[in-house]
């Protein structure tokens, strides 16, 4: 639903694109794509443990990092605050997976962390 509703919005702001917003867009955000890349290693990990709570955290991680690299088609004085955005979601995403990592080797190594 969230990219029909980004799509809709950006093609009501097509007027007001032009070739520099286009180059913005369409930076690659080089954190996210090495998250994607290694996190599936993660949940082979995760299949070992008996405990799904580091799971679950990384299935919300990965979804804050999947709205990160939502495009949204803005006119140019909006750029820094999607900029923001699109940091702000992607910390809050990298945050839950160390946490992730913290509590699944906290519970092999036998100590809480929380």
């Amino acid at each position: 639903m969230i990219p029909i509703a980004v799509f809709i919005y950006t093609y009501l702001n097509i007027e007001e694109i032009d070739r520099q917003i286009e180059t913005q867009v369409f930076q690659i955000n080089y954190l996210t794509i090495t998250l994607l890349v290694t996190l599936p290693l993660f949940f082979n990990l995760s299949a070992l443990s008996n405990n799904i709570q580091p799971l679950k955290i990384v299935i919300v991680g990965i979804v804050f990092i999947l709205l990160a690299i939502v495009d949204v088609w803005i006119p140019r004085t909006l750029i820094p605050v999607i900029q923001h955005l699109k940091s702000s979601l992607e910390t809050i995403g990298l945050f839950l997976l160390v946490i992730a990592v913290l509590i699944y080797y906290g519970d092999i190594f036998g100590y809480t962390i929380f």
